[in-house]
């Protein structure tokens, strides 16, 4: 995760960089400045320290973007490995996070808004932890200004002797994940990731306007898990995708008892049984609700964004995304094809160790963030939800 920076610099700067011609809630960015590290009060010297001291300062780093490193619980010779490099030595690791965290000149030129979102610290074995994590950071040094993210794991070795960091081992999800295993692979596909990442974007953003946000839990390859908050949907039966789009095109559009306009939040989604014949309902996300936020309360308060409909083939629901394996595509969402890429995910989501809910044996979700007859090329998705996965 951390010797990415100075991949990343290398790249910003080189000459050509432009040939580099490259998407949450996080916490919060590492912005300040530090030049000489703060202590939490334990001698550097310190003869060891136990797995559980080692787990709460991963935990303290990751929320705080290493701010400060907290050097004491690594050994001097410590080793980090990702798909780009590897570092030798506490006092390059240091620099290393500095420079990406913005901290340094160069840094501050290079990057912005870096964050890491920690979903877990195992331990998977003696002297072994396991970090799931999930960063974020904007490549500011790039005329474009991308923005990269990363998931994967840190695995950790810790020493016999002092029960220290001995040893960081990165994978990336998109990378070294296959077949459910993480393992090492060569040079050049980190590098390909890493370009895929910061290259200009085709312009992505929805034409139904604001997205329901999520949570990027991994992004794999050839798919993303996301984690979505509940939300009020207004939702309707139809029998083809223009019925479904002119009903709740109407209730946004006046036809409700409040008679005014809203604005859902995209994407626009069919449930679709997959059997011949079988019933479909369309839904467009009003409002989400934080987690803690008591239901009742902000269906009361939100009234504006979630008017009662003046059809009777309309209704005002709660739907629960929760935890959810999405695989993007561009093409033509006919039958089809969103019956091809539903199959594609949920073997990929078998194969990577993560269990599909029951109800994807009979159901399909399809997302549709483009008007129906949009000219231009689509962004379309397939959602599998998870029943079983590695964030529970």
């Amino acid at each position: 995760m951390h010797a990415l920076a100075g991949a990343i610099a290398l790249a910003a700067l080189a000459p050509g960089a432009e040939g580099f011609m490259s998407s949450g809630a996080l916490s919060s960015p590492a912005t300040s400045w530090r030049t000489t590290p703060v202590r939490r009060g334990r001698s550097l010297a310190a003869a060891s320290v136990e797995v559980s001291e080692v787990k709460k300062c991963l935990s303290r780093e990751y929320t705080s973007f290493f701010t400060p490193m907290e050097t004491e619980f690594y050994e001097q010779d410590v080793t980090f490995v990702d798909p780009l490099s590897t570092l030798v030595g506490i006092d390059k690791y240091e620099n290393n996070v500095d420079l990406l965290a913005g901290r340094t000149p160069l840094g501050s030129f290079l990057f912005s808004d870096a964050s890491i979102l920690l979903h877990s610290v195992d331990e998977t074995g003696p002297n072994q932890l396991r970090t799931r994590w999930t960063l974020r950071m904007t490549i500011s040094g790039l005329p474009w200004k991308p923005t990269a993210r990363f998931t994967g794991v840190s695995d950790y070795t810790l020493s016999a002797a002092s029960g220290k960091i001995a040893r960081q081992q990165d994978y990336w999800d998109s990378v070294n994940l296959e077949g459910g295993r993480y393992g090492a692979k060569d040079l050049i596909s980190g590098i390909k990731d890493f370009v895929a990442q910061v290259k200009p974007a085709d312009d992505a953003a929805s034409a139904l306007g604001m997205e329901l946000p999520s949570i990027l839990l991994r992004r794999g390859i050839g798919y993303d898990v996301r984690r979505y908050p509940r939300c009020r949907v207004a939702r309707t039966p139809y029998t083809n995708r223009p019925e479904g789009f002119d009903k709740l095109g109407s209730y946004a559009s006046g036809e409700n008892k409040a008679s005014i306009k809203i604005q859902p939040l995209a994407p626009s989604l069919v449930i679709a049984e997959k059997k011949e014949g079988g019933k479909k309902t369309m839904e467009w996300p009003l409002f989400f609700l934080m987690d803690g936020t008591d239901e009742a309360a902000e269906i009361e308060k939100s009234a504006q964004a979630a008017p009662e409909p003046n059809a009777e083939s309309i209704s005002l629901e709660m739907a629960s995304y929760d935890t959810m394996a999405v695989l993007t595509f561009s093409d033509a969402a006919t039958a089809e094809a969103v019956a091809y890429y539903h199959q594609k995910l949920m073997d990929k989501c078998v194969e990577d160790g993560l269990t599909p809910a029951d109800e994807c044996a009979e159901k399909i979700i399809f997302a549709q963030y483009d008007p129906i007859f949009a000219l231009k090329a689509k962004r379309n998705e397939v959602w599998v939800p998870l029943k079983a996965h590695d964030w529970m």
